[in-house]
């Protein structure tokens, strides 16, 4: 049997509160010999047995057994249903068809206003490179 420190003993109540029930079995009787021999063990002791009365105050009143068995009981009254039903597969796959029709209709309902902005895009894009790789540097004014 290993003598328990005064900071094991602390550390042990502080873990499982003042009533030796609820310790380690290893750990009873070191720390019942300790609690025996040190005051400042059962000083320990007692601040832990206040911490458990104030603790225990603030437990929830147990449940109403009729209510508590209601509880239990819905997983068992929940209804239960096919896992896999048709709609399953057909509701994803007419969303998707749906929008597929939706991105082709707009790719080909429009298609020279959109070509026209992105070469107006490009092309604006070309202007700003070569302004700022100096290639109008001719336009210039000098001072």
């Amino acid at each position: 049997m290993k003598a328990l420190s005064l900071a094991e003993f602390s550390e042990l109540v502080a873990a499982y509160g003042a009533d030796p029930e609820r310790w380690p079995e290893a750990l009873r009787d070191p720390a019942r010999a300790l609690l025996a021999a040190s005051a400042e063990a059962r000083a320990l002791s007692a601040h832990e047995e206040e911490l458990d009365a104030v603790l225990q105050e603030c437990l929830p009143p147990p449940l109403n057994p009729a209510f508590e068995r209601r509880l239990n009981e819905l997983p068992l009254r929940a209804r239960r249903g096919a896992r896999f039903t048709p709609r399953a597969l057909w509701a994803p796959a007419l969303a998707w068809a749906l929008a597929a029709v939706c991105g082709v209709w707009l790719g080909t309902a429009y298609p020279e206003e959109q070509t026209s902005d992105v070469q107006a895009t490009i092309e604006s894009d070309d202007a700003l490179l070569e302004v700022a790789s100096g290639a109008f540097v001719e336009l210039e004014e000098e001072p």
